[in-house]
């Protein structure tokens, strides 16, 4: 056999061997980590939109709560059910109440409406409705049981348009007697706009999921496996499209979820991550079609077939020409092929002549440079991959953390422990979620020209319960009574606005938050948080201090008025 056909017969079946596997090696791990790549991002998209979900219904709940502690409202309640001869005039001004100042809070809310305890509408903002039985529906029997209520969605005949109800029972000032049930009924758009808007509103943030591409879907499933936020994709869908995919199945059998390709409920092939929403027995589901997650590795497939083939075909051209001194050329591309399998880029060939052979050569140096800046690349991409995970997986168990102390402040509210008790714990506990050395709650004495240190950690001995503050704009807590927004100091040593701020400064302060505590529309003092390091306060953490300010000043104003009748 010529050398001709010996190079040819003993160079290309290795070559293709080579190229095949080392196409097949490159893309079977480039598709792994793009693939998982996915997965993490709908795992964090699944997680971000469930406490998305789980933020939204809060803050319904603690709207709910803040209706059911409206002395005006018990009140009436409590007479329009005794007393039959003063009925007519109480409800009356219970309805204008309800329309006039609570329906206006929240854009979402249909219709505000009291309930007595035999299930009949006793008043309501939507007048027609009074005197309606709704002792059928299941948020009046659950209330009934358990105290409180969320409904699931549903569609209303009445407004013709799904809703949900949010209610509570009703007592007297005394706390001791129950005399009827406050329902807030929402839209149940509102619940989509959680999913493609963010959540706004009263919370003051908006958590967006982006850059998971165009056909990435985004969707919470209830119990029955009805679709309840619509589709981006198909229109009239809410309540109408039944969703038995695999992983709303999971989720709703081991409650908890899954990760993993499926097919849709559209029958299309998707990478899915699912969650379960205990709280109201759903499913929350991040998909993403299969052909756009898998469209980058299949153009880079098609590009590494076309430049193998593209190699093979210029080393078979050059041996069908060159017979002779190439046998040397060659061996050290053979040796460079085998050490490109074993992931050594670093092999470099030395032209040995100006002509195909040293083009050949020259070519193959590239393409080994090219794998080089490919695996670093890939090195970079893992690792950034790695540290977006973690950081995102710290902003969740933040999120979460502060979201217990909220539940927590909730929760004690409505037990019988003093309201000095319930403070005194907070501070506490808020310090050591945002990790601060101090903490007050500041109230305005009879006067109202003093803010006194009612409560706090990290202060000297003896200030707390006896320390005053002025209310001067000279002072970071008097600007924050008057401006009624929370304020934001990163670095006291550089803060010209304010000249009185000796009592922090004694503290050797740095940065910190001071916010306005308000109840029923009325300014009752200052919480703020301080440290002695210079630190960034984040969003989250702004409306962390905002929304513990607003709970404590709600129960404040609650256990006054209880100790006042």
């Amino acid at each position: 056999m010529s050398i001709r056909k010996n190079i040819l017969f003993w160079l290309i079946p290795p070559i293709i061997i080579i190229g095949v596997i080392t196409v097949g090696t490159v893309y079977h791990f480039i598709s792994k980590t793009v693939k998982q790549n996915i997965f993490d991002k709908l795992e964090i998209a699944a997680n971000t939109l469930q406490e998305n979900v789980h933020s939204f219904l809060q803050e319904k709940r603690t709207r709910t709560i803040d209706f059911s502690s409206d002395g005006f409202i018990r009140e009436c309640t409590k007479i329009i059910t005794e007393k039959e001869s003063e009925r007519e005039n109480y409800t009356t001004d219970l309805n204008t109440h309800l329309s006039i100042n609570k329906l206006p809070i929240g854009p979402d809310i249909l219709e505000v409406f009291v309930v007595d305890l035999d299930g009949k509408v006793i008043s309501s903002t939507e007048i027609s409705r009074i005197g309606k039985e709704v002792s059928g529906e299941n948020y009046f029997s659950k209330t009934m049981k358990k105290g409180s209520s969320i409904s699931d969605l549903h569609y209303s005949q009445i407004f013709r348009q799904n809703t949900f109800e949010l209610s509570r029972l009703l007592f007297d000032k005394e706390g001791q007697k129950t005399v009827g049930i406050i329902v807030n009924r929402y839209r149940g758009d509102s619940l989509w706009k959680v999913i493609h808007s963010g959540i706004q509103e009263e919370l003051g943030q908006v958590k967006q999921l982006e850059g998971l591409g165009e056909t990435t879907k985004l969707y919470v499933v209830n119990s029955n496996k009805l679709l309840i936020t619509g589709s981006r994709f198909m229109e009239d869908t809410t309540l109408k499209h039944v969703v038995d995919t695999e992983g709303v199945r999971a989720a709703l059998e081991n409650g908890i979820g899954m990760i993993g390709m499926y097919t849709n409920y559209k029958g299309i092939p998707v990478l899915g991550a699912s969650r379960y929403f205990e709280e109201m027995d759903w499913v929350v589901l991040a998909e993403k079609d299969v052909s756009e997650a898998f469209a980058p590795i299949v153009r880079l497939r098609n590009l590494t077939i076309i430049i193998t083939i593209a190699g093979i075909i210029v080393i078979v051209t050059m041996a069908i020409i060159l017979t002779s001194g190439i046998t040397k050329p060659i061996r050290k591309l053979v040796e460079g092929t085998r050490k490109i399998s074993k992931e050594d880029y670093v092999y470099n060939i030395e032209p040995t002549a100006k002509d195909e052979v040293e083009y050949l050569t020259r070519t193959f140096n590239d393409m080994s440079s090219l794998l080089i800046q490919t695996k670093k690349q890939l090195r970079d991409y893992e690792n950034n991959l790695e540290k977006k995970v973690e950081d995102k997986t710290k902003e969740v168990t933040i999120k979460a953390r502060q979201q217990e102390i909220v539940a927590e402040i909730g929760k004690l509210l409505w037990t019988n422990l003093d309201i000095q008790d319930i403070m005194d714990r907070m501070v506490i506990r808020v310090s050591m979620t945002l990790k601060v050395e101090f903490c007050l709650i500041l109230l305005f004495d009879k006067s109202k020209k003093f803010l006194r240190l009612i409560s706090g950690v990290g202060w000297k001995e003896g200030l707390v319960g006896h320390a005053t503050l002025g209310v001067g704009l000279e002072s970071i807590e008097g600007c924050t009574l008057k401006e009624l927004k929370p304020i934001v100091i990163r670095d006291f040593r550089t803060e010209t606005r304010f000249s009185d701020s000796s009592f922090l400064r004694k503290h050797g302060v740095v940065s910190g938050i001071s916010v306005p505590m308000v109840a029923d529309g009325r300014v009752i003092g200052v919480i703020g948080v301080h440290t002695t390091q210079l630190k960034e306060f984040s969003n989250d953490d702004i409306n962390f201090i905002r929304l513990v300010g607003y709970l404590i000043a709600a129960g404040i104003e609650s256990k006054k008025a209880y100790m006042d009748e």
